[in-house]
């Protein structure tokens, strides 16, 4: 029999040699530190730290089933191992499962407060546990959770997350002003804000800009800022994944500005190149110094204006004379002029498996009714464009649902938002396009508050804020003030007890009918108008990341003045 002496001298022998496979594995020797703990747990089985070094080394070999036996082991034999919750956490993390993860991760950093992967891991798993059903009325308490704790980790230790990705996290919150200084950090610490030389003379448009159709059209603003010399001269190269372009043909219509990297081999040499800061939708560095992205655009757009420099798309000769033949072929006449429409719904997320936590951007077709009705008075027809899960429109002799018809390809898209009278859209990407080409829009709808059209030559009228706690309409500062301003989750006005609220079909006639007074030169604005515009402006613009280049409905603001601050 063991005496108790002897049981202490073999625990601080197995003790030892566990410290000495730890080493081993710290310098990398996976194979000697496995031999080294398997010797220990031939003679201590329960051995807590050589039971959670075998599994930490089959979890790097990839053997992660296994792995999840040992660290279970471990736990069993020493229930308030943080790093072994954390592996377990991990663990979930490599089978897919968030749930297992962030209950693994809880239980690590309440045993250590300041263990900052845990931390890590905790955030991450409740993050995603969010986005699994982000409609699910109270889930986005996870998200802010979730976001809570990877705050906690990156104050615990300032090198364990990439600030652009905790950027984008904040921004997705709706909390711009942190956004700016987490990029403004990341550019620092990257050297992108000291930069004047672009390394290998050329920018990368990654994959978050090419599959949607909105984010496309911000291509628009990397150019003119290029052309106007605010960023260091390089070359610009869109990564165009074959089947993941969200329109091919529409990024085509850049080429003259930049290269489209399309062939698989290419796309592996280029992109690893990619560095956030090139060309992404967060933030950029501008004039040597860092701005997000919607302000940049807004300010360069305005420069442009000034510089009364013309759109940078035409549209090609070719598509020109075929999309004509194609009007044709829908009942419209040589001289006849027409207005895209496209009216934000979910079928199109849910078609291609993602729930959208943007469901606030979704706005009802049958709302638009007077709007046509109106533009078919004065003469025009009403292109419905969209994807084929759109609600099919009623019948009307001058619309037609283009969407839902034979005739929709990736061209004839482009061709509608380039060859419009104008463009009546709602918050949604689609409208970004024809501005490219020089084509007003008219935006109802939109939403959040703080997000406007840049161009001159647009005209929009916000979704208002219902307050369901105190029962009256948010002004439009409180409306636009972060985080209401910038969400970009569904959830964040429900946690706030927030409703937004659509336009009326009178708000969007009103849009439709100002836009066709400007067109016509017969739009009348008293001085009261320009002095509420005056105030809209500048009230907001504390809070508008996307500037206010574009002006609010005339109709809509006169209506509403009373959200405006009031003044002595």
């Amino acid at each position: 029999m063991i005496s108790i002496s002897d049981n202490a001298v073999a625990s601080s022998s197995a003790d030892r040699s566990t410290a000495v496979a730890d080493d081993l594995l710290r310098r990398g020797e996976r194979q000697k530190a496995f031999l080294a703990y398997r010797d220990v747990l031939a003679v201590h089985p329960d051995h807590p730290q050589a039971l959670l070094g075998t599994a930490l080394i089959l979890s790097l070999s990839g053997n992660h089933r296994q792995s999840y036996r040992f660290t279970r082991a471990a736990l069993a034999s020493a229930p308030d191992m943080p790093g072994a919750w954390h592996l377990l956490s991990t663990l979930g993390v490599a089978m897919i499962d968030p749930r297992a993860v962030a209950q693994a991760a809880w239980r690590a950093v309440a045993i250590d407060s300041n263990f900052a992967a845990g931390h890590i891991n905790l955030g991450k798993a409740l993050i995603a546990l969010y986005e699994t059903n982000p409609d699910l009325p109270g889930v986005f308490a996870l998200h802010e959770k979730g976001l809570a704790a990877l705050d906690r980790a990156l104050r615990l230790d300032p090198d364990c997350l990439g600030y652009s990705y905790m950027a984008a996290l904040h921004a997705a919150a709706g909390n711009p002003e942190t956004t700016r200084t987490l990029y403004d950090e990341h550019f620092r610490r990257t050297g992108l804000l000291t930069e004047t030389v672009v390394p290998g003379g050329f920018r990368i448009i990654p994959r978050e800009v090419t599959r949607a159709i909105g984010n496309l059209a911000l291509i628009d603003f990397y150019i003119k800022m290029l052309l106007l010399g605010w960023r260091p001269p390089h070359t610009v190269k869109a990564i165009a994944p074959p089947g993941k372009v969200a329109n091919m043909h529409y990024l085509r219509c850049w080429r003259r500005y930049l290269i489209v990297i399309d062939d698989p081999k290419e796309i592996a040499e280029v992109e690893p190149h990619y560095r956030r800061g090139d060309c992404g939708i967060g933030g950029l560095v501008v004039q040597g110094r860092t701005r997000l992205f919607p302000e940049a655009a807004a300010a360069a757009q305005v420069q442009w204006e000034a510089e009364r420099r013309p759109p940078l798309l035409d549209l090609d000769e070719e598509d020109a004379v075929r999309g004509e033949a194609v009007l044709r072929e829908m009942g419209l006449g040589a001289n006849d002029w027409f207005v895209g429409l496209h009216v934000r719904e979910s079928g199109f997320h849910r078609d291609i498996g993602r729930n959208s936590p943007m469901v606030y951007r979704n706005a009802s077709i049958d709302r638009f009714g007077p709007a046509i009705e109106a533009i078919a008075k004065r003469g025009g027809w009403v292109i419905r464009m969209g994807d084929p899960s759109m609600t099919p429109l009623g019948s009307h002799e001058r619309v037609i649902d283009y969407a839902v018809g034979p005739r929709k390809s990736e061209w004839m898209d482009v061709f509608l938002c380039a060859r419009g009278r104008f463009f009546l859209g709602s918050a949604s990407g689609m409208h970004m396009v024809p501005a490219t080409f020089g084509v007003p829009c008219a935006i109802a709808n939109a939403a959040p508050m703080g997000s406007r059209p840049v161009f001159a030559a647009d005209i929009f009228i916000p979704k208002l804020y219902w307050s369901k706690l105190e029962g009256r309409y948010l002004g439009f500062v409180e409306s636009t003030a972060p985080p209401l301003g910038h969400a970009a989750h569904a959830g964040l006005f429900e946690t706030r007890g927030v409703e937004l609220v659509e336009n009326t079909p009178e708000e969007i006639e009103g849009l439709v009918a100002e836009m066709l007074d400007r067109l016509d030169g017969s739009a009348g604005y008293s001085a009261e108008d320009e002095m509420l515009q005056a105030r809209f402006r500048a009230e907001t613009a504390p809070f508008s990341a996307w500037g206010t280049n574009s002006r609010i409905g005339r109709d809509f603001l006169r209506f509403h003045a009373a959200l405006l601050e009031s003044r002595q």
